[in-house]
């Protein structure tokens, strides 16, 4: 038997393909049951409202059909269905119908016996059960279609005869399903949709786990996690295309990751009228203003919410959720997300003042290039005052600070007892070259290895704190050696990854790049335990009782955060303003790599060698084998392909 499940393009439904097949010289009878659980249409009123839900089941049953119309009568105009393109001998709707008293999934009355009970959800648990009774002769193959589907009708036109939902949609998406040829061609169509979108930036090289990752698994979770991993009020939901205020606010590096957003939006696609687009304020349609006034006003943001160092202020916290500096919670059921906070005007972020730094010259660029001339003055000069205020007080002698706390203390300090180095600001800062005249980058790098650094990856913060300090908030709330505390936080590993290719150390950048990518920790996964393919967004650190077990795959930005440190650091292909920047970074073990990316809807083949076996330098790039002046490929845009070869090595007068 062979079962594919998948959803077609365009259709809200979920396609169920059965294949059977007598491999026998007998003639078989199979008995085959499907089974979905209806959900009440709200998941966390489902698992909390018994006492109204368990009132409420409706269903319908037409033929091989059984519609799912719970509420329908009422304040809804959608419902479900489940069918199957073959004649039914039985069928369940109501879930104790189907299980039997006291029975779970793994016994059903219904299999057991081999009879459906034909019941009719009224109230209690809907669920859609199919009966089919098959014969099969010897050799004989049989491909059965089963299709759960999602409709939504005209609220005026619900009803096509008194109590009887309108079915119209639902008839059309059964009978365009009906075949297997037509389920073979929706899942070709499918298959070739997903090739085109995996084959923008597609990766050869020697490592074939490296290859997997970069071109399926790593970009698939990118995707993955767009579209369903956001839910607090400082992050967006796609689905909705809001934000959720009753989770929680006030988190002061949110209004930089637009800046950073839309110079990447600019950099790949070259359409610079985005800034021109209204968008509203805060989820309201009637307060709107250009994309550019929305970058304007997120760098003003953090520019008039300084404190007592000229660095930002935190708020409740900044990208750590859980380093809550204004929150001094003592009572245990409420969330520090949403507790109330102090509107303090002390605790400051270095991590913000790295990232104001950074993404702030991407915000100067976008400002030159749009001709705001007068904009772009204004951000270069706050830009470098806030390098001046890391240097003078967010530098502590051999690694950046984390923050200061609500009385002005320091945190992340070597003078504190615990919590004396973090990853986050010496990732940013060592990113936006902070000090680089002083080889502070290079001096905070080396103490994330000497301090951080472990067998599965670098863990945020070191030593971990053994008890509760209300001061620092959720953070210390956690055992040592998880999550927040002391935890490996994958999400922010890329950022030293990304640090280290400017020092132009690729083997270290590389060597932490393995660390937590989950295809070089296969043979680890009894420990590991999460799926091989997808990133984890913790993993428990070397203070932990087990280092190396990983928790929460899926959701978590370190998907995109590893492609950006792989695709445009490492393997250096970087887009800017002006074209694709090539600037490799690399373990000097590697003797090259080919990589076929599009840009601004143009095919490039990216040849890269490295006869010297060095980590960093290009001495020599030609595009369709004419030799350019520097490593930068200017866009074509004329949809043909184009070859690129770069040569890697040091230049003669250093080699």
């Amino acid at each position: 038997m062979e079962v594919l499940f998948f959803v077609p393009l365009g259709v809200n439904a979920e396609v169920h393909k059965v294949v059977l097949e007598n491999r026998t010289e007998q003639e078989r009878r199979i008995e085959l049951y499907s089974l979905v659980e209806f959900c009440l249409w709200n998941a966390l009123d489902d698992m909390t409202n018994f006492q109204r839900n368990f009132s409420l089941g409706e269903v319908e049953i037409e033929g091989s059909v059984i519609y799912h119309k719970t509420e329908y009568r009422e304040r809804r105009n959608h419902f479900s269905f489940y069918s199957v393109n073959e004649q039914i001998v039985g069928f369940d709707s109501d879930r104790d119908g189907f299980l039997g008293a006291y029975n779970g999934f793994d016994a059903p009355q219904a299999v057991i016996t081999g009879e459906s009970g034909n019941s009719i959800a009224a109230r209690w648990a809907p669920i859609a059960s199919h009966h089919l009774s098959l014969r099969l002769a010897p050799g004989e193959t049989k491909t059965v279609v089963f299709l759960l589907g999602y409709v939504e009708n005209d609220p005026e036109e619900k009803w096509e005869a008194p109590g009887v939902i309108r079915k119209d949609q639902a008839r059309k998406m059964i009978r365009r399903f009906g075949t297997a040829e037509a389920v073979e061609e929706a899942f070709c169509e499918l298959s070739c949709y997903w090739q085109e979108l995996l084959s923008r930036f597609h990766l050869e090289s020697g490592d074939e786990k490296l290859n997997r990752m970069v071109n399926i698994w790593n970009q698939y979770q990118c995707l993955v996690t767009f579209n369903l991993a956001r839910s607090a009020y400082h992050q967006y939901q796609p689905l909705t295309k809001r934000g959720n205020q009753s989770i929680g606010g006030d988190f002061n590096d949110d209004p930089l990751w637009l800046i950073l957003a839309v110079s990447a939006y600019l950099k790949e696609s070259g359409d610079w009228s985005v800034l021109e687009e209204q968008v509203p304020f805060d989820n309201y349609p009637d307060r709107t203003g250009s994309l550019f006034e929305h970058l304007r006003r997120s760098f003003a943001h953090v520019v008039n919410n300084r404190g007592p160092h000229a660095l930002p202020l935190i708020g409740r916290a900044d990208w750590n959720d859980c380093l809550n500096l204004n929150c001094f919670s003592t009572n245990p059921d409420e969330s520090f997300q949403t507790t109330a906070n102090k509107d303090g005007r002390v605790a400051e972020s270095v991590l913000i003042a790295g990232m104001f730094v950074f993404i702030g010259r991407e915000f100067e660029e976008i400002c030159r290039r749009s001709g705001r001339t007068a904009v772009a003055e204004e951000t270069r000069e706050q830009v470098q005052a806030m390098e001046k205020a890391v240097l003078d007080h967010g530098w502590d002698g051999g690694w950046f600070l984390r923050a200061y706390d609500d009385t002005g203390s320091e945190i992340g300090s070597s003078t504190n007892e615990e919590g004396r180095i973090f990853i986050e600001a010496q990732g940013f800062c060592a990113m936006a070259c902070i000090g680089m005249e002083k080889d502070y980058p290079r001096l905070a790098l080396d103490a994330v290895k000497e301090h951080l650094d472990s067998d599965y990856g670098i863990v945020l913060v070191w030593p971990a704190y053994s008890h509760y300090y209300p001061n620092l908030g959720e953070i210390s709330t956690y055992p040592r050696g998880y999550k927040e505390n002391g935890g490996v936080f994958c999400h922010n590993n890329p950022w030293i990854m990304i640090a280290e290719t400017l020092l132009g150390r690729g083997d270290r950048a590389f060597e932490y790049y393995r660390k937590i990518c989950p295809a070089y920790l296969e043979k680890a996964s009894e420990l590991h335990k999460t799926e091989p393919y997808v990133y984890a967004q913790m993993i428990a650190g070397k203070e932990a009782v087990r280092p190396g077990e990983a928790k929460n795959s899926w959701l978590t930005g370190t998907a995109a955060w590893n492609f950006v440190a792989m695709s445009q650091w490492i393997l250096g292909i970087r887009p800017e303003y002006d074209g694709l920047r090539i600037d490799p970074c690399v373990p000097p073990g590697w003797d090259g790599f080919t990589v076929r990316r599009m840009f601004r809807g143009t095919p490039y083949r990216i040849e890269v060698k490295n006869p010297q076996g060095v980590t960093k330098g290009v001495v020599s790039i030609s595009l369709d084998g004419r030799l350019l002046e520097e490593n930068l490929i200017p866009p074509m845009e004329d949809s043909t392909l184009h070859t690129v070869e770069v040569i890697m090595g040091l230049p003669e007068s250093e080699s």
